[in-house]
């Protein structure tokens, strides 16, 4: 191999030696699960949805809302409630805080416990305001919502990042067997421009 191919192969590894050590090392908080929406409804009355998380730690929770011609001042809290119907975590905004539209980011202190536990976010106006506001719902009227957890121990984000990459890259083997081919045909190309 010569000296421009020892150098490309040597910056590619790099890349993915600096792009692994940021996502083990200084990356804090981490996807844990989503549902998406398909539409966006009034709030009107309380609107309640069960959570899952398939980590421990939850400590973000993003929901998409939306305040057309952001007129909309009134109050609202935001609570997460145990299997027992107790508050463990509570937040207050105001459509001050609501975009046209925007995601809205709850950030707490972690739930320690939180792995599969049945946790119910449940959002209602404490002083309405006249004007609507909106919300990133599903066809059933749930929450779409995006949970994250704090990373605590580097070997068990490890293991989730390898079997995070196993399952992407099992559900799109045509991707990344198309992309192989391609940056394989580029390496061929280049080495091969080089010898004439």
């Amino acid at each position: 191999m010569n000296k421009v191919s020892s150098l490309s192969l040597l910056i590619i590894l790099g890349f993915f030696a600096i792009n692994f050590i940021i996502s083990l090392f200084l990356v804090r908080n981490r996807f844990d699960s989503q549902q998406r929406g398909t539409n966006f409804r009034q709030v009107k009355e309380e609107l309640k949805t069960t959570v899952v998380p398939r980590h421990d730690f939850i400590n973000i929770l993003m929901i998409t809302l939306k305040n057309p011609g952001l007129v909309n001042k009134g109050e609202y809290e935001l609570e997460i409630l145990d299997e027992n119907e107790n508050v463990i975590r509570k937040m207050n905004f105001s459509g001050f805080n609501v975009g046209d539209p925007s995601d809205l980011k709850f950030q707490f202190s972690p739930i320690e416990d939180s792995n599969g536990r049945k946790l119910m976010v449940v959002l209602r106006g404490k002083v309405p305001s006249g004007d609507p506001i909106f919300i990133d719902s599903n066809e059933n009227g749930e929450i779409a919502y995006r949970l994250y957890y704090r990373s605590t121990n580097k070997m068990a984000t490890l293991t989730g990042l390898t079997s995070e990459w196993k399952e992407k890259f099992l559900n799109n083997l045509i991707f990344f067997i198309s992309w192989f081919i391609f940056l394989t045909i580029l390496v061929w190309l280049g080495i091969k421009n080089e010898k004439t």
